[in-house]
């Protein structure tokens, strides 16, 4: 069990081989993948006294069950209690089967979510409340990229067919099977047997023997050592008849499927191998070859502070004033921080405006994008403002945010955008407004009100 373990193989793999071979579990009945996980985590296999320690669950539930987390005993100075000298396995063997169980364990939970390349970047079109706003948009989860689901014909012995190349195909033809299912019923006519009397001997379903016999159905090598067990024919005679070979177990390998993003109100979900392809073929397309860019946002100055703290103080010189009324100095410092307060108050506010300049080193969007990795990605993404709704009809709608910086309709002058042409600005008013930073020439901006 350790060295399959090592090997990449699951702990319901491992059960479902010890029982197809006959050997009992720890009580004496069958194997389960829990009993499996149990003693390839536990330290016992290093010779060392394990008592149940913890609890898993929440108190009060019907899932809280205590004493569930095995722990090694120590002695009164704090060593380990050891039960033997001489262990299942050393401490490397340990260290490489409790490294496979963590990465079993990882596969099983998937991705985390900020692993993800769009998280925070793709939302449900369905469900998110209408005008859009990331304040109150609902996003979308995404799923496992990959399962320890073992590949079909691989994880345990297979019965196939050798091709004329010499190469060894799972797909039995019919006319082999046929004569596999005759050779089985007559040995089952000379044993004077009915397909009810040796499904029971043989321990399957009689409708397993009945497509069998009628070449239905391409039996397991599991299959036939039943069958061969009960009609007192070895394995080999079976296989001859059919012409077939066995195909011994290969390694173990995780099968990809395909894994989604999901919104978890309506249930929509997206193939996550079709939306991120789609995202980073806007975002080559549009700013690949362009210079990199470094967004920097100048704070403006809305005077919160300072209405804050002269508010404060007017507070305070009120209270003081109420217990005293004939303080004139008071009545006098009161009156000027009200009239700052005033000024402050009819100021215009001076709101954030983003700063733009070339990158250090210079280098391409495209080259900056495949240094990252999926959780960078995600952050560029999000950094530059690419937001993309899912929608049941329409597919993925994608709006590239301040990528559009990188068309030929801006340029940077002075680290701000300016228009490179105008008829390409006054053509795309409506969309190059939304852009921050970007700067309009008056000209343009009257055109753009006549169009309105």
């Amino acid at each position: 069990m350790v060295q399959q373990r090592i090997a990449g193989k699951g702990f319901k793999a491992i059960a479902d081989e010890l029982n197809e071979r006959g050997i009992p579990g720890p009580r004496g009945g069958q194997w389960h993948a829990t009993t499996v996980s149990k003693i390839l985590t536990s330290p016992a296999l290093l010779g060392y006294v394990v008592e149940m320690e913890g609890s898993k669950g929440v108190k009060g539930t019907s899932g809280y069950k205590r004493r569930q987390i095995p722990t090694v005993k120590r002695d009164n100075s704090g060593q380990p209690i050891m039960f033997t000298t001489e262990p299942l396995i050393d401490r490397h063997t340990w260290d490489l089967l409790q490294d496979a169980n963590r990465a079993g364990q990882q596969a099983k939970r998937g991705v985390p979510q900020s692993q993800h390349m769009l998280y925070r970047v793709l939302f449900c079109g369905m469900c998110s409340p209408k005008p859009f706003s990331l304040l109150t948009a609902v996003p979308m989860y995404g799923s496992r990229r990959n399962t320890t689901w073992q590949e079909p014909g691989i994880s345990r012995e297979s019965v196939g067919v050798r091709g004329p190349d010499g190469q060894i195909s799972h797909d039995v033809p019919a006319g082999q099977l046929a004569a596999l299912g005759a050779f089985i019923q007559e040995q089952r006519f000379l044993a004077g047997l009915s397909q009810s009397q040796l499904a029971s001997l043989a321990l399957i379903g009689q409708g397993h023997i009945s497509r069998i016999e009628r070449g239905m159905h391409q039996p397991t090598v599991t299959l036939l050592k039943k069958l061969s067990g009960a009609l007192n024919v070895p394995v080999d005679a079976l296989l001859a008849q059919g012409n077939l070979e066995v195909i011994p177990q290969g390694p173990y390998r995780p099968r990809p499927h395909n894994a989604y993003y999901t919104c978890k109100s309506c249930g929509l979900h997206v193939r996550i191998d079709k939306a991120e392809p789609l995202i980073e073929a806007f975002v080559m397309q549009i700013a690949g070859p362009r210079k990199l860019l470094e967004k920097s946002i100048i704070r403006g100055d809305d005077h919160a502070s300072e209405i804050s703290r002269l508010t404060r103080a007017i507070e305070r010189r009120r209270e003081l004033l109420s217990d005293d009324p004939d303080d004139e100095g008071m009545r006098a410092s009161l009156g000027e921080m009200e009239q700052k307060l005033a000024k402050l108050a009819g100021r215009r506010r001076e709101p954030d405006r983003p700063s733009w300049k070339t990158a250090v080193p210079h280098i391409t969007v495209a080259r900056h994008w495949a240094a990252l990795d999926t959780t960078g990605r995600a952050k560029f993404l999000r950094d530059w403002d690419v937001v993309a709704l899912a929608h049941k009809k329409r597919g993925v709608m994608v709006d590239m945010g301040s990528l559009e910086v990188y068309t030929d309709t801006f340029k940077l002058v002075e680290n701000r955008l300016v228009p490179a042409a105008l008829p390409a600005l006054i053509s795309h008013a409506r969309a190059w407004q939304k852009v921050e930073g970007a700067v309009l020439p008056a000209i343009a901006a009257q055109q753009i009100s006549k169009d309105k």
